[in-house]
């Protein structure tokens, strides 16, 4: 909270207001469920889960005196289905995804709207030993219709576009940018 709250004063010294938020912080740990360890689980979920809350609670206090805001939170393909030995992940980004969906409900009457984005996969230094594994990586393809992983630049239309008064009418959303992941069911 100190740090968020450094951030949060140093933007309004600097820009008198804070108008959108984006949480976009994440760690993983791929480890079969058994041999997971409380440390690991709960260092997930501190920054996937608890930070993202910190810091809609902390800068939306800012945006409710305001009477305006965006927040956006990142949540993942892994807040609707599961995913293979990384359990605290999926948990923390299904807790996002509520997250979102409680504030939305709630804030919108202060003009705060609150979403998230569902990241498919993408290669980021964070997973790339880990989706890159022939098994791992096949079981991704065939189950994303575009066959590849994300460029991290396709996100940037989703979030322009949430942040943006073009969405001054959207809140409690969740857009996928997944290459077609969650819309797969079966295949071919």
């Amino acid at each position: 909270r100190e740090a968020i709250q450094l951030v949060i004063d140093q933007m309004l010294k600097e820009m008198g207001r804070i108008d959108i938020l984006v949480n976009s912080a994440g760690v993983t740990k791929r480890v079969p469920s058994f041999e997971m360890k409380d440390e690991d689980w709960n260092r997930i979920l501190d920054v996937n889960l608890k930070g993202t809350w910190n810091a809609c609670q902390m800068v939306g206090r800012v945006m409710k005196d305001q009477e305006y805001g965006r927040i956006i939170n990142i949540a993942s393909i892994a807040s609707f289905v599961s995913a293979h030995e990384v359990t605290p992940y999926a948990a923390s980004k299904g807790g996002v995804l509520q997250i979102t969906r409680c504030l939305a409900a709630e804030w919108a009457r202060y003009n705060i709207t609150v979403n998230s984005i569902a990241p498919g996969v993408f290669e980021t230094d964070l997973n790339r030993d880990l989706i890159n594994r022939p098994a791992r990586k096949a079981s991704i393809f065939s189950h994303t219709p575009m066959k590849r992983f994300g460029q991290v630049e396709e996100i940037k239309g989703a979030a322009i576009f949430l942040a943006s008064d073009s969405a001054s009418f959207v809140t409690g959303a969740c857009i996928p940018v997944d290459g077609g992941f969650l819309a797969q069911g079966i295949g071919e």
